[in-house]
Formats: C-alpha cells, structure tokens, sequence
C-alpha cells in the first residue's frame, strides 16, 4: 500500500483556519478519517448518511445538546476518574460504555434501522475525537479541568476550555501542521496507532495529564503552549488514523451468529 502524502496533499487545499476540539477540532478529525477510507468504504457511508458529510456527522453531538431529547448523551462526551485510579467496568454511561455501545450495534448494521444506524456512526465519530483530548479522560476532582483557571496573556479560560480549542486558537495550528505531521509517520507507527482499546486510547490521553496540570500560578506559558503543540497534532491524528480504521471495519461488517445484542439506548 502506497503512502498516503498525495492524498493529506489534498488537505492544503483546504481553508487555513485552525481547528480546535471544538466545531472545527471535529471536523478537522473527520476530514482526515474520509482520506483515508477506502473506496468501498465511502460508498457504504454515502449509502447511509446520503449528503450528510463526515465532518457535519463530527459535530452533530454537540449540535444537540440543547435538545432535552438527547440529555442522555451528555456524559458520553467523557469519563472521569479520580488521580491514579485504573479503569473498571462499569455500566456508567460514559465515553468507554458509549462506544463500545455502538460498535456493538454496528456490528448488525445490515439488521437495524437506517435512523439508528445514522445516530451510531453520528456518535462514533464524535467521541472518537473527544477520546484523544486528555481532559475528556480527566480525573473527577475537578471535572475534567472544567474548574481549574488558566491565563494565557491575560485571557482566562478554565482548563478544559483551553485544550478543547484556546490553544490551538492561541498558537494557532493548522490542519497543514497535522498533514505535515501525518507524512512524517511510518506505515508500522500507523500499524501501532490502529491497535488497542477504547480502554487502551483513554489510558494513553490519561498519561498525558500531568503534562496538562504542568503550571504554575493559573499563568500559561509560551513555553507550555509551544511544547503542547505536539501532543495536540499527535492526538488529533491518531483520532483521525483510528476513526477511519473503525469505520472501514464497522461499515463492512457481517453480523456475527446469533441473536441480535439490545441496545441500552432510552
């Protein structure tokens, strides 16, 4: 299989805005995934999702938040831990039970209701990129940084706000320094990066927490923004490089023997 550098070519040709884990964040994520699905693939999601794109799939989570009829989503978006807690299964509704909810499902995606299916892969797609922002697998003391201040150059966000999108919006960084940063890994790093757990995924951006917490006084450094820099590109990426390898399996799968699985979904 041939690299892929004509294809995150394509990617310069989009606007230079930065991205964020915010509205752009997502799509970004999503734009990277479609580039890297297979033919096949794309049309299977094109057959489901009709003209709704991948990257407005990415955000439709977040899109409905306001809606009381989607309050049960709310804490799919995360999972909080206390400090140095290991993961435990659960039936709690959080982002590790939400995926594997819906993988789960997909994996009848020939049986179930084409509004069902929409609402997985709407689902998949978002929390796929939550998973690799860090303060999304934060410790619950402080709800995933959502009450710890952080200024930078006199404009205050709280933590988690800062990583979902100040950051990139401060430095700024662009989807061409995450294409750049693709081009630069080998077909084994990607093998790497495919392999794992949603377990697996939110332990990895957990060990990134105390390179997050890493100032002092609620004052954010050049220095701390300018060495996060890296882990934002590496985790938006990876996101990308996992989401499309979910959906190429997820969108070409036969249902496995026997009885149907239940969703757990109100």
């Amino acid at each position: 299989m041939k690299r892929l550098t004509l294809i995150f070519a394509l990617l310069l040709s989009l606007p230079l805005s930065a991205f964020s884990w915010g509205s752009q964040g997502h799509e970004m994520v999503a734009s990277m995934a479609y580039r890297l699905l297979d033919r096949e693939t794309k049309q299977k999601l094109m057959d489901w999702m009709g003209t709704t794109t991948l990257p407005q799939m990415a955000t439709w989570m977040d899109d409905v938040k306001s809606k009381r009829k989607y309050d049960y989503m709310k804490s799919w978006h995360y999972i909080n831990m206390d400090k140095g807690a290991a993961w435990k299964p659960s039936k709690e509704a959080d982002i590790i039970n939400a995926l594997s909810q819906v993988t789960t499902e997909l994996r009848y995606i020939n049986q179930m209701d084409s509004e069902a299916v929409k609402t997985d892969l709407m689902v998949l797609v978002h929390l796929m990129g939550d998973l690799g922002q860090p303060l999304h697998c934060g410790y619950a003391s402080d709800k995933g940084g959502n009450t710890v201040k952080a200024v930078v150059d006199g404009r205050e966000y709280d933590l988690h706000s800062l990583w979902d999108e100040g950051i990139i919006r401060e430095l700024p960084i662009h989807i061409t320094d995450c294409a750049e940063y693709y081009n630069t890994i080998s077909p084994y790093e990607i093998m790497l990066i495919k392999k794992g757990s949603y377990v697996d995924w939110m332990n990895e951006s957990r060990a990134l927490l105390p390179e997050v917490y890493n100032y002092t006084a609620d004052q954010i450094t050049p220095e701390y923004l300018k060495k996060n820099r890296k882990v934002i590109i590496s985790q938006l990426v990876n996101s990308a490089i996992r989401l499309a390898d979910i959906l190429q399996t997820v969108l070409k799968s036969e249902p496995p023997p026997g009885p149907k699985k239940p969703s757990v979904r109100p």
